[in-house]
């Protein structure tokens, strides 16, 4: 049988329990709706069978592929706010760093004491900001660059 062949006997199911559910009393009716709602039980056609199992197939890949979905956005959502975050951390933390090496060469500057590239580089490549602090210290005192990196 073939899936066209199938949905027209689903349909002609379908329009057969309708027939039959139409034709019942009021009271048949709703007993027979109420036992289809409450009661669980194996179905005996096979092609019944066939397409409450598909159904279920169907129905578990799509709530995979949404849940799937849901979970990437939510995902991109955390760490889209989580990168802000690292990003302002980051930020502040290289500002500062950027504004101690300043501080530093300043320091130098204002006790005639000349830089040359390679310690410039040295000092505005740090990252460190305890090293720069200790640099700054040293500098209030120092004579020459080199006191610094002793």
């Amino acid at each position: 049988m073939t899936d066209i062949d199938d949905q027209k006997h689903v349909a002609h199911t379908l329009g057969c329990f309708d027939i039959v559910a139409e034709a019942l009393s009021a009271a048949a009716r709703q007993t027979l709706e109420d036992l289809m709602a409450t009661r669980i039980r194996e179905y005996q056609s096979d092609l019944v069978r066939k397409f409450v199992s598909q159904g279920r197939v169907e129905g578990r890949e799509l709530g995979l592929e949404e849940g799937l979905e849901q979970g990437l956005e939510q995902g991109r959502g955390e760490g889209r706010t989580e990168g802000r975050i690292e990003g302002r951390i980051e930020g502040r933390a290289e500002g500062r760093a950027e504004g101690e090496a300043r501080s530093l060469l300043t320091v130098l500057d204002a006790r005639g004491i000349e830089v040359p590239a390679d310690a410039r580089d040295r000092i505005t490549s740090c990252t460190d900001i305890v090293q720069l602090e200790r640099w700054i210290r040293l500098a209030t005192t120092a004579t020459s660059v080199e006191d610094l990196f002793a």
